[in-house]
């Protein structure tokens, strides 16, 4: 869901886990819960819509559909 509200430009809050680590530009992460109360603060006051927005806009199934296309034709011209 982090992707759908990036895309819309909402301010996202979460737990500093290794998988959005790839985030942590446009996503607030905290690590323990006496600086959440901050980290809500901060990804409220920041402005930064736009970056959010930005941030995954080449996201798109058809995006990954082409990227896992170009992945098959290429093992498949390798002869598999």
């Amino acid at each position: 869901k982090i992707r759908e509200c990036l895309a819309v430009g909402k301010p996202v809050v979460a737990r500093a886990i290794p998988n959005l680590e790839g985030f942590g530009d446009v996503v607030e992460l905290y690590g323990r819960s006496e600086d959440f109360v901050g980290a809500v603060d901060r990804a409220l006051g920041d402005g930064r819509v736009e970056e959010r927005r930005e941030r995954v806009r080449g996201e798109t199934w058809e995006s990954r559909v082409e990227t896992i296309m170009r992945a098959l034709t290429e093992v498949m011209g390798k002869g598999c």
